[in-house]
C-alpha cells in the first residue's frame, strides 16, 4: 500500500494527475475534481487503507496525455497487438506502453492535440458471442482515453511498463498523432450500414434511379484512382488504398460483397469509418456532395432506365399476357410480336420469357377485369390477412370490444391498421411495380370497417398465476414458485405468448437464492451490488427492496394488494434530488417485464391520449420524475380498478385490474401519504444518496448498466432477479423501512418546510414534558415568521399528531392549564429511535 502511496507522489511530482482506485477500478476520490486540479497528498493519505490501485487522469491537466487502450480480450486474431506494433514501425517508439492485468495494452503520449474519448475500431461479435449475448452486436478492440477519461496504471497489480520510460512521455506532433489513428482504424471491422438517401427530386423521372444502377455495376474503384488514391494491396474480400499526398501506409478500403468503402484517415473529404455506396463516393468526388447533380451525370453517363423505357415494357407485358388468355402459344406470339410491334426475332424471345413475370403469384388478392384493370378480391384479401396471422381479439368479458392482433408460431402482439398496410406493401413490392404503384394510390383500401370481416380468435395466453410466474426466453420459459426455479420447454406450455414478453436471450438457470438468504458475489453481480447500495447497505433494506422487485416482476394482479411502488430519495433536501439510480431500476425490471415510460414532469390524467402508449401486453407503467405535490388522489382507480387507454384513430379501451400494468411512480419529492387511504396505495422505496450526478453508477462500475455485459453478468442479473421473484412469493410484499431522512420529507410535503424544521428543533429537547398549546403554537410561529391566518391551529394540530405518530410518539391533549387552556404532553416510545 505504501507503494502505491509512493508512485503516487511520483506520478503527481511529475505533472500527472491522479486518483486512487478499489479492486474493482473505482476512483475511492471523486477524480473528476482532479481533472483540474491535482490530488492532495491529505486527500491521498484519506484513503491509503482502501487503496487496491492507481488510476491516471488524461488530458490538459496531465501535460495533454492521451492514452490507446488495447483490448486483447475481444481479438479473435491473437495477433491484433504484434500486427499493431509492425504497422506503427518507428512510430511505437515514440510511445510508453504499459501491460494490463487482462493482457491487454496502453500507449502512452502527450499531443497538442487531444481529444475526449474515441473508438478507433470495433468488430461485430461473433456467432457463438451473439449466442451468448444477444444485447451485444459490437466489441471495442482500440480506444483512446482523452480529455475526460482515466486509465489504471502500474503498480497496481497485474499492471507494469514494458517500453520506454513512463517519466519521459514524449510530445508527439498532430501528424504524428493523425498516423497512429488511421493505423488504429485500419483494424476496424464494424461498419453500420449506409443510410438509404432519400430519393432526390431529379430521379422522379426513371424507372430504375441511376443512383441504385451505379451502386449495383458503377466501378467505384476506378473512380477513387481517378481522384489521387491509391490501390496497396488486394485481400479475398477488400481493396485496400491510400488518400492522395500520401506515400505510405493504408487510408481506407472497399468490401466488395458490400460495395461499401471506408476510410481510415480524417484527411480526406469522407467521415472516418462510416461507410459509403458507389453512388455516394460519386457524389462527394465528382459532385461535390450534390446528388441531384450526381442524379444527372450518372444519366448522362448511361445509368438507369427512364420512366418511358419502363413504361413501355409494362405495356407490352399487358399485351403479351392478352394474347396467351387468347390461347397463343409462344411461338405465336413471338411471330405476332416481330409482325405488329417490329421487334426483332430476339428481342421478340426475350418479351415473352419476361412476360411469365406477370402471372399473377399465389396467394394475389387481386384480378383484372374485362378491360383489364386491377379489382380487389375482399374475400382473398381478407385470407392473405389471415394467412399472415392477423385476426381480432375479444379483450372484455362481454367479448364486445375487439382488438386487432397479429399471431404467428404461438407468438401472439397487438396490431394496427399501419401495420396491415405494411405488410400489404412488402407483399405487392415483391410482385410488380404495376401492382405496387395501384396499391400505394389506395391509402383507403384497409380501414376499421373492413377488418371486422377478420375472423374472431380467443388465444389461450400464458399468464402468471397467484402462485407462478413465467418468463420466456429463447431457449425455454424460466417457472418460478415459491418452492423452486426450473427450465420449461415451450412445447409443454401449448399457450400463446405475447411477442413482447419473450427475451431475447438463452437462459441458464443458477441457484441463487438459499433458504430465505441471497448469495451475490459483489464483484460479479454488479446489479445486486447496486441495489445493496441504494439501500444504504442496510440488509432490512435490501431484503425489503427485493421483494418489492419481485412484486413488479410477478404479472399476476392480486386485488388485495392494489400498490403503486414508488422510488423516492432518502434526503430531504430537494436541492441534492436526481442521479440516485433510479432510471436504472425501471430499466432493470423492463429487461424482463414489458414495460413503458411517461414523463411525470407535464403529465396531466386528464389529457386525451395520456396512456396512448399502453399496449394490451404492457405490464410495467413507469411514471418518471412526477412533481412535487402531485395529486396522487388522482391515480386511485388507474392503481385499484384498471387503466383507459385511448389511441390516436382507435376507439377507447378499458383494460381491467387483473390485466392492467403495475405503477410505478419515479420522484425527486415525495408523494403525498398523509391519511390511510394513501398509505395503503403506496409501497414507497426510499434511494439512498450513495449514487448523485458527482458519483454515478458509471463512475462507480465502469460501465453503463446493461450495455456491454458479457454472458456471466447478464446470467447473474437474470438470475438474481428469478430470486427475488421467488421471494416475493414466499414471502409477499415486506414494507421497506422508513428512514427519518423520509419521515422528515413526508413531514415536509404535508405541513411544510417551516414545519419540518420547527418539529425537528421541537424534540430535540420536548419530549416527557407537559406544554401548554397555544405556546407552542406561537412559537412556531414566531420561528416561522409566519401570521396566524397563514398557518392555522387546526393545520397545526394535525402536524403535532402526525408527527408524533410518524416518530413513535404518544400526544396527549389535556384542558387543566393554569387558566384551562389545553395543554399537550409527548411521550417517547422506548422502543422507537427519535
Amino acid at each position: 500500500m505504501n507503494q502505491l502511496i509512493t508512485t503516487a507522489r511520483q506520478y503527481l511530482a511529475s505533472g500527472i494527475s491522479v486518483t486512487l482506485t478499489d479492486n474493482r477500478k473505482v476512483s475511492l476520490l471523486n477524480w473528476k475534481d482532479f481533472q483540474s486540479r491535482l490530488a492532495t497528498e491529505d486527500e491521498l493519505q484519506s484513503k491509503a487503507d482502501k487503496a487496491q490501485g492507481i488510476a491516471i487522469i488524461c488530458g490538459a491537466i496531465s501535460g495533454n496525455l492521451e492514452v490507446i487502450d488495447i483490448d486483447t480480450k475481444y481479438d479473435l486474431t491473437g495477433k491484433l497487438f504484434d500486427n499493431l506494433m509492425v504497422f506503427l514501425g518507428e512510430l511505437a517508439d515514440l510511445l510508453v506502453i504499459a501491460r494490463t492485468k487482462s493482457g491487454g495494452y496502453h500507449l502512452y503520449y502527450r499531443c497538442d492535440t487531444v481529444q475526449g474519448n474515441q473508438k478507433l475500431a470495433r468488430r461485430p461479435v461473433s456467432e457463438a458471442e451473439a449466442a451468448d449475448n444477444p444485447h451485444v452486436k459490437v466489441m471495442v478492440l482500440i480506444e483512446t482515453r482523452g480529455e475526460g477519461g482515466y486509465i489504471v496504471a502500474p503498480p497496481t497489480d497485474g499492471y507494469s511498463w514494458i517500453h520506454n520510460d513512463w517519466q519521459d512521455i514524449q510530445t508527439i506532433t498532430t501528424e504524428q498523432r493523425d498516423a497512429i489513428f488511421e493505423i488504429c482504424r485500419s483494424f476496424n471491422e464494424y461498419l453500420e450500414e449506409p443510410l438509404i438517401l432519400k430519393k432526390s427530386d431529379a430521379e422522379s423521372g426513371f424507372g430504375v434511379s441511376p443512383i441504385d444502377d451505379f451502386n449495383s455495376r458503377g466501378d467505384v474503384l476506378a473512380l477513387l484512382q481517378k481522384h489521387g488514391w491509391t490501390k496497396v494491396r488486394n485481400s479475398c474480400d477488400r481493396t485496400y488504398l491510400r488518400r492522395p499526398g500520401k506515400e505510405d501506409g493504408i487510408s481506407g478500403d472497399f468490401l466488395h460483397a458490400k460495395r461499401w468503402f471506408s476510410v481510415f484517415t480524417t484527411s480526406s473529404q469522407f467521415e472516418p469509418t462510416k461507410a459509403y455506396y458507389p453512388s455516394a463516393v460519386y457524389a462527394v468526388l465528382e459532385c461535390n456532395g450534390d446528388f441531384n447533380e450526381a442524379v444527372k451525370r450518372l444519366a448522362a453517363d448511361g445509368y438507369g432506365e427512364d420512366i418511358s423505357t419502363h413504361n413501355r415494357k409494362k405495356i407490352l407485358d399487358n399485351f403479351i399476357k392478352k394474347l396467351r388468355e387468347n390461347n397463343h402459344d409462344d411461338d405465336d406470339i413471338e411471330t405476332i410480336l416481330i409482325r405488329e410491334k417490329n421487334l426483332k426475332p430476339k428481342q421478340a424471345k426475350k418479351a415473352v420469357q419476361d412476360s411469365y413475370k406477370m402471372t399473377e403469384p399465389s396467394g394475389a388478392f387481386w384480378s383484372r377485369n374485362d378491360k383489364d384493370k386491377l379489382e380487389i378480391n375482399k374475400a382473398k384479401l381478407i385470407e392473405f390477412l389471415v394467412n399472415n396471422g392477423f385476426y381480432l381479439m375479444a379483450y372484455d368479458a362481454n367479448g364486445n370490444d375487439m382488438r386487432l392482433i397479429n399471431v404467428k408460431d404461438f407468438m401472439i402482439e397487438e396490431s394496427s391498421i399501419e401495420k396491415v398496410k405494411k405488410c400489404i406493401i412488402n407483399y405487392v413490392k415483391t410482385i410488380d411495380q404495376e401492382v405496387e404503384d395501384w396499391i400505394m394510390n389506395r391509402p383507403n383500401l384497409i380501414n376499421e370497417a373492413f377488418l371486422e370481416f377478420l375472423p374472431k380468435i380467443e388465444p389461450k395466453l400464458l399468464e402468471d398465476t397467484k402462485t407462478t410466474a413465467y418468463f420466456p426466453f429463447i431457449n425455454k420459459i424460466v417457472k418460478i414458485t415459491k418452492d423452486g426455479i426450473e427450465l420449461v420447454d415451450y412445447g409443454d406450455i401449448k399457450k400463446h405468448i405475447w411477442r413482447s414478453a419473450k427475451i431475447d436471450y438463452e437462459i441458464e438457470i443458477e441457484k441463487i437464492l438459499f433458504g430465505d438468504e441471497f448469495r451475490i458475489d459483489p464483484e460479479m453481480d454488479v446489479y445486486a451490488q447496486f441495489i445493496r447500495l441504494i439501500c444504504n447497505e442496510n440488509t432490512d433494506r435490501w431484503f425489503a427492496v427485493n421483494t418489492h422487485i419481485g412484486y413488479l416482476l410477478h404479472k399476476y394482479k392480486d386485488p388485495t394488494l392494489a400498490v403503486a411502488v414508488i422510488l423516492a430519495e432518502e434526503t430531504d433536501n430537494d436541492a441534492k434530488g436526481g442521479g440516485t439510480g433510479k432510471g436504472i431500476f425501471v430499466k432493470a425490471i423492463g429487461e424482463l417485464v414489458k414495460g413503458e415510460t411517461i414523463d411525470g414532469k407535464n403529465f396531466k390524467l386528464d389529457k386525451s391520449f395520456a396512456f396512448q402508449r399502453v399496449g394490451l401486453d404492457t405490464r410495467i407503467l413507469a411514471i418518471q420524475d412526477i412533481r412535487a405535490k402531485v395529486d396522487f388522489e388522482g391515480f386511485y382507480s388507474i392503481i385499484t380498478e384498471g387503466i383507459t387507454v385511448e389511441k390516436k384513430g382507435q376507439a377507447e379501451i378499458f383494460i381491467n385490474y387483473d390485466r392492467s400494468p403495475k405503477i410505478i411512480f419515479t420522484t425527486n419529492y415525495m408523494v403525498p401519504n398523509i391519511g390511510n387511504h394513501a398509505k395503503r396505495r403506496q409501497r414507497v422505496i426510499p434511494f439512498s444518496d450513495f449514487f448523485s450526478p458527482e458519483r454515478t453508477p458509471m463512475d462507480v462500475f465502469k460501465h453503463q448498466f446493461f450495455a456491454g455485459w458479457d454472458k456471466g453478468q447478464w446470467k447473474l442479473f437474470y438470475n438474481y432477479l428469478f430470486a427475488c421473484c421467488q421471494y416475493y412469493l414466499r414471502k409477499g410484499l415486506i414494507e421497506v423501512p422508513v428512514t427519518e431522512g423520509m419521515q422528515l420529507k413526508s413531514l415536509k410535503t404535508a405541513f411544510g418546510e417551516e414545519f419540518k424544521k420547527w418539529w425537528v428543533d421541537f424534540i430535540a429537547d420536548g419530549l416527557n414534558v407537559e406544554h401548554e398549546f397555544k405556546v407552542l403554537y406561537n412559537s412556531f410561529l414566531s420561528a416561522s415568521e409566519m401570521p396566524e391566518h397563514e398557518y392555522s391551529r387546526k393545520r397545526f394540530r394535525k402536524g403535532l399528531d402526525t408527527a408524533s405518530t410518524m416518530f413513535g410518539l404518544e400526544i396527549k391533549h389535556h384542558n387543566h392549564g393554569p387558566i384551562g387552556g389545553r395543554m399537550v404532553s409527548f411521550i417517547k416510545n422506548a422502543s422507537v429511535n427519535v
